[in-house]
């Protein structure tokens, strides 16, 4: 009888030490005070930003997509019609939208940017242009490869000195025909911007001051709810709204010569900008400062990795303590975003029988998970523990794959 006590005692004490994980987009929105209701309102309001800076900044890669653009004015309009109206300046952006007749100068815009294109012979859409180009080249290369193979096989001669060449071709082609068109048609942009922007000249000033108006309405919800304005961040193609400040301006993957900026809102002037809270100043630092300012010591090394389909199937956690100065320099040349995927989509099997501890012995509940970006060389695994009861926070650094290749400055750090 006592036997089976004291092993029902056992299994309801691991059950009480077992981590519960809430999603790491209900942890900040508890953290910042934010309802899910006022996280949907923000989203949908940066969308609306985003397509519409990306719609009067880049015209020209709008031309001919007419399904697209179809689709996403009715977007526009969906997203404006289910904006709440509990808020009176929600009901000035609504107004607003039907009033400067957004969805007629969006069609406008790219009308009169499909004539200037047209007028200066191009009369397709480059992806359209490209897949022809593309197919004109492979077919015949690839019906070439066969024909040369069969024959390879009928002759009994080895044929592979003019087969492989052209499977090369094959292979390459695409990316130059890509690259070479992009150019081209970036070329074309530039050359003929000022004439857009010219004869768009009122319409534009229309959009800017409606996506500048969406700003303002988000900025002002914000300030509302004392959010620290700095850890909302997103990207914009143009960094001239009012509401905003530019922290760095990057290059868009894939997109020749053309640049985006990564933004935050910007505290009215003469404002004191709110404090972040501490659970999250590591993550979220303030443009132009230090991204670590404490010092913390409590990290952990995730050694003798062993990973399955990019999540991490066993460890062994290792104190490096130690290195404590070394690892915090590290992070303070490191770029932070949060991992996409959940804590328990990242581990397959951490719970009592594989934890990470505090240093008071409890089992510490993972809080979030950040990629860290170091210096653009290389990325890894930052888990930040929930404070424990004892006051201490444990940081766990892992590799994102067991067999990444580490660069030798951190060698000490990663390796046991």
């Amino acid at each position: 009888m006592n036997d089976t006590e004291n092993l029902k005692d056992s299994e309801e004490k691991k059950e009480q030490e077992k981590p519960t994980n809430k999603p790491q987009g209900q942890n900040l929105l508890e953290t910042l005070g934010l309802t899910t209701k006022d996280q949907e309102e923000i989203e949908k309001k940066l969308f609306l930003v985003k397509y519409f800076d990306l719609i009067s900044e880049q015209t020209f890669n709008l031309i001919y997509k007419n399904k697209f653009f179809e689709k996403y004015t009715k977007e526009f309009s969906q997203r404006v019609e289910t904006l709440g109206d509990y808020r009176e300046e929600d009901k000035i952006l609504k107004i607003g939208f039907e009033e400067k007749k957004i969805i007629e100068i969006l069609y406008r815009l790219k009308e009169r940017a499909e004539k200037i294109a047209a007028d200066n012979g191009v009369s397709k859409p480059i992806e359209k242009r490209l897949q022809k180009l593309n197919l004109a080249i492979i077919i015949p290369i690839f019906g070439i490869t066969i024909a040369l193979m069969i024959l390879q096989y009928a002759i009994a001669i080895d044929l592979m000195i003019f087969t492989f060449p052209l499977l090369c071709v094959g292979c390459f082609a695409p990316n130059i025909i890509k690259g070479s068109l992009m150019r081209k048609m970036y070329n074309f942009q530039e050359e003929h911007k000022n004439e857009l922007y010219t004869e768009n000249r009122e319409d534009l000033v229309v959009l800017k001051g409606y996506i500048n108006e969406i700003l303002e309405n988000i900025r002002a919800s914000l300030l509302e709810k004392k959010v620290p304005l700095q850890i909302i961040k997103f990207q914009l193609l143009s960094g001239d709204y009012a509401s905003i400040q530019v922290i760095k301006q990057q290059v868009m993957r894939g997109m020749i010569g053309q640049k985006q900026n990564l933004v935050c809102f910007e505290y009215p002037q003469g404002m004191e900008p709110f404090p972040i809270p501490e659970q999250l100043q590591q993550k979220y630092p303030i443009p132009g400062q230090k991204k670590v300012e404490k010092r913390e010591k409590n990290f952990v090394l995730l050694s003798e990795l062993k990973t399955k389909d990019g999540k991490i199937e066993s460890f062994t956690p290792y104190l490096k303590e130690p290195l404590a100065d070394r690892i915090n320099e590290m992070l303070n040349n490191c770029d932070f975003t949060e991992s996409p995927k959940k804590i328990e989509n990242i581990f397959l099997n951490y719970s009592t029988e594989m934890p990470i501890y505090c240093t008071c012995g409890k089992i510490t509940e993972i809080q979030n998970a950040q990629i860290c970006n170091w210096k653009n060389m290389f990325e890894f695994y930052l888990f930040v523990g929930k404070p424990c009861s004892c006051g201490e926070t444990i940081y766990a650094l892992s590799l994102m794959d067991e067999n990444a290749e580490i660069p030798e400055e951190l060698n000490d750090i990663f390796t046991t």
